[in-house]
């Protein structure tokens, strides 16, 4: 097998990954059961991150005609039947994300039937619009998880947007804060998520710093490492996909490589977060010369050969698409009862298909690192 090649699966781990979760059928191309719902409620965003995989610098929504999977507003799916239609596989979670979703309040509804039906909710968010949408929050979301990879002081060159947008933040969460103490445990969790590449890396002590002398306090800080896919890496998994009759779009927003990075003061920096706060957790355990390889563009199969997520999550797009990998559509919620879709055909093909060996792209996303060295899932 050279560098390049997806290892085959170790299915003796992916069999445990399953039984954790209690998605393991009788049927190894069938699950029993959900992990997390994934939501993209919307695509528009008012910032511009620069490490984003929708809107950053090498992001999928730049691409021609992918803004047309969102349909006209009133014409997608009802989200609170598609909650009601996946309660029967017992979710773990559901999150609401987009784009930006409190640009709106589309979510409200869903997350409070998914909130009576005994399933977990959380949203994710750049936190611009969190002091407007704070008191709809609470009740409806059990955590907001808000993406944030920078200080002020190096802010403007890694995440645009409208004049005053951190400082408009900075208000949402010193708010969020108060609740917390009022409200105690009835307030949602929150999550704090930096994505960790060249544009932050030195300045992420610092981040902690300027939070905590600012008043906030999350629930978790969570440090994730740029993911990435080479450009041939990308070739190689669009032309798997469409041999399963796919047509690939989204992995191409997972391009932006890291360049000019230290990856020794990298990992002294890491080191030092994690030490620092026992509420700090990384994405992977990337150590020694696996996070060289991996800040320097040549990151390898690291992680343990599978992938679970096929089996319990799954992303829902603007229009009703399900995918059970990006850019893998299992089938449209609008044309077909979700129960019809999750141990569907397509489902069962690419399920078949990762009993043998992994995908081409599968060391460029979230999924392969998850679940695995840290235990950390996105929730």
């Amino acid at each position: 097998m050279t560098a390049s090649t997806p290892p085959k699966v170790n299915t003796r781990l992916l069999a445990a990954a399953l039984l954790r979760s209690g998605g393991m059928a009788p049927d190894p191309l069938e699950s029993l059961r959900l992990g997390e719902i994934y939501i993209m409620m919307r695509f528009a965003c008012d910032l511009r991150c620069a490490a984003c995989s929708l809107w950053g610098d090498t992001g999928a929504l730049h691409q021609a005609g992918a803004a047309a999977r969102e349909p006209a507003k009133g014409r997608g799916p009802d989200w609170t039947e598609v909650i009601r239609q996946t309660a029967p596989f017992k979710p773990r979670m559901v999150n609401f994300s987009g784009g930006e979703p409190l640009l709106h309040d589309e979510w409200l509804a869903p997350a409070k039937e998914a909130m009576r039906l005994g399933i977990e909710t959380s949203l994710t968010t750049n936190g611009i619009h969190l002091e407007k949408r704070l008191s709809s929050l609470c009740g409806a979301i059990s955590q907001v998880n808000l993406s944030l990879n920078a200080t002020p002081l190096i802010s403007g060159l890694i995440r645009k947007g409208p004049k005053g947008h951190y400082e408009k933040m900075m208000r949402g969460l010193r708010l969020f804060m108060r609740v917390k103490k009022a409200l105690g445990q009835k307030a949602p969790r929150l999550r704090l998520m930096c994505t960790v590449f060249d544009g932050n890396a030195g300045h992420l002590l610092e981040l902690l710093s300027y939070l905590k002398a600012s008043g906030i306090e999350a629930d978790q800080y969570y440090f994730q490492h740029l993911i990435y896919n080479t450009g041939p890496e990308l070739s190689a998994q669009e032309r798997e996909l469409k041999k399963m009759g796919m047509k690939p779009w989204f992995m191409r927003g997972y391009s932006l490589l890291p360049k000019g990075l230290d990856s020794k003061a990298l990992s002294l920096e890491l080191d030092g977060i994690i030490r620092s706060d026992r509420r700090v957790s990384l994405s992977a355990g990337l150590k020694g010369k696996t996070l060289d390889d991996h800040y320097l563009g040549k990151h390898g199969w690291t992680m343990p050969a599978y992938c679970a997520a096929p089996w319990r999550d799954i992303t829902m797009l603007p229009n009703g698409d399900v995918w059970i990998c990006p850019d893998y559509h299992i089938g449209g919620i609008m044309e077909k009862p979700f129960s019809a879709i999750w141990n569907g055909a397509a489902a069962r093909r690419l399920r078949a298909r990762l009993l043998k060996r992994l995908l081409p792209g599968c060391r460029g996303c979230f999924h392969y690192y998850c679940d695995k060295e840290t235990g950390k899932e996105r929730l």
